[in-house]
């Protein structure tokens, strides 16, 4: 066995390449991503109510998803067209925001659109019985401010053509 700097023999790993017993890479930090999200969505509720809580969540994903987005899309191709664009956001940045790609997009009869995603793990635990509906109705629209205002901010971003800033009214998310 090889020894370590400071005299130790090295151990293999327990878990990990070669050993047999690998764990998805992201399975630990998904858990930990949710219940810090949804922490923060008591803590800010506690503190400035529900209201408040909202406004600042969805600031908080605004700001977020400008910065996201001039990280992910400046090495990309300038997108020209709204579908190009719709396509990115279904895609590549559902992707990388919700670890699997948006279910469907369709676009409304207002010419706005609706992206569908059937196994959306934000709000896998919020199956209320009829008594708690506004409550639980109250709760899942907290835990949807972030990622809302995550999209909000997209096209705000100084990289993404100004195709974009017409996208952001048609992505009236509320």
């Amino acid at each position: 066995m090889a020894e370590s700097p400071k005299g130790y023999p090295e151990r293999p790993p327990l878990i990990g390449p070669g050993t047999g017993a690998a764990l998805p890479e992201r399975l630990v930090s998904n858990a930990m991503y949710t219940l810090l999200h949804a922490q923060m969505v008591v803590s800010l509720r506690d503190t400035f109510g529900p209201d408040g809580a909202e406004d600042k969540l969805r600031r908080l994903g605004f700001t977020t998803g400008v910065r996201l987005i001039t990280r992910l899309a400046g090495s990309r191709f300038p997108m020209t067209n709204e579908r190009m664009i719709m396509k990115y956001v279904c895609k590549e940045l559902w992707t990388y925001l919700f670890h699997q790609p948006a279910s469907r997009l369709q676009a409304d009869k207002h010419g706005g659109y609706i992206i569908i995603d059937h196994s959306f793990r934000w709000l896998e635990g919020f199956a209320g019985s009829s008594s708690e509906v506004s409550e639980t109705q109250q709760l899942a629209l907290l835990h949807l401010a972030l990622p809302c205002g995550l999209l909000q901010g997209v096209p705000f971003a100084e990289l993404v053509t100004p195709l974009w800033r017409n996208i952001a009214k048609m992505l009236q998310i509320n």
